[in-house]
């Protein structure tokens, strides 16, 4: 009777006991540790998005299982195998340290990672972007709702003055416009009233901030990191450009004699 009631009492405790398992194994993966911040005021940026990219494989690929940074700006990846890898982090409105419009959110660091080793890469910095916000009327000085206003990055090629655009917004009711997300640097502003009767082929003149057609006449606005640059208005004509138009043919004369004709 004392065997039945000892065996009763081992079970009973065993039944408290968590499940057996195998024999620990140790995680021999890498870890990488860092913070993201901002360049301008250091301040952490949460739920930015971290990846580690291997030799051969795309950012897109990589950033699927991306991780985010916590409320800190820190972020943990973890069960890494051993090779050399880029580490990649975005975030939303943020650019890469160097402000390029074509860095897109991204900022990289090159890594070598051994068998078990836990890197850390430090301070990983991101540039916040700029608003620029204003109003477009007509010449009357009414808001001109619908508007186009354009951001344009001015360089020269082959001496020559070349505006590149960066991003586009449409106006609202009130001639209200807003363009966000934008890296710091030397903006110039262009706006552009657009009709509904666009069966008629009418053109309206586009014209630089604040009212003026002639492009190397236009004044350069300039935004610095995670500012708002606002009052930016822009006076469009809203009267259909006059003009006119050629049109013909270009004859050329070929070698073998035979003629090319060329429509205008």
């Amino acid at each position: 009777m004392k065997w039945v009631l000892a065996a009763a009492f081992f079970i009973f405790e065993l039944q408290g006991l968590p499940p057996l398992v195998g024999p620990l194994v140790p995680d021999s993966g890498g870890v990488v540790t860092g913070v993201v911040r901002r360049a301008d005021s250091g301040q952490p940026i949460t739920e930015a998005r971290v990846a580690v990219v291997a030799e051969g494989q795309s950012i897109e690929q990589a950033m699927v299982r991306a991780i985010v940074t916590d409320v800190n700006g820190r972020f943990t990846i973890r069960t890494i195998e051993p090779a050399a890898y880029t580490v990649v982090v975005q975030a939303e409105g943020y650019f890469g340290a160097t402000g390029q419009a074509d860095a897109a959110t991204r900022t990289t660091k090159s890594i070598q990672l051994a068998e078990g080793q836990q890197i850390d890469v430090g301070v990983v910095k991101l540039v916040a972007g700029s608003i620029i916000s204003g109003r477009v009327a007509g010449p009357d000085g009414a808001p001109v709702a619908a508007a186009t206003v354009e951001v344009l990055k001015a360089s020269y090629i082959r001496g020559r003055l070349a505006f590149t655009p960066v991003k586009s917004a449409k106006a609202n009711d009130l001639g209200e416009y807003r363009l966000y997300w934008l890296p710091p640097g030397a903006y110039y502003i262009r706006g552009m009233f657009r009709s509904n009767a666009e069966a008629a082929l009418e053109r309206y003149g586009r014209v630089f901030f604040p009212g003026i057609p002639e492009e190397d006449a236009a004044p350069p606005v300039f935004v610095s990191s995670g500012s708002e640059l606002s009052g930016i208005d822009v006076r469009v004509p809203i009267v259909p450009a006059k003009g006119f138009t050629i049109s013909g043919q270009v004859i050329g004369d070929q070698a073998d004699g035979d003629s090319r004709v060329t429509s205008v």
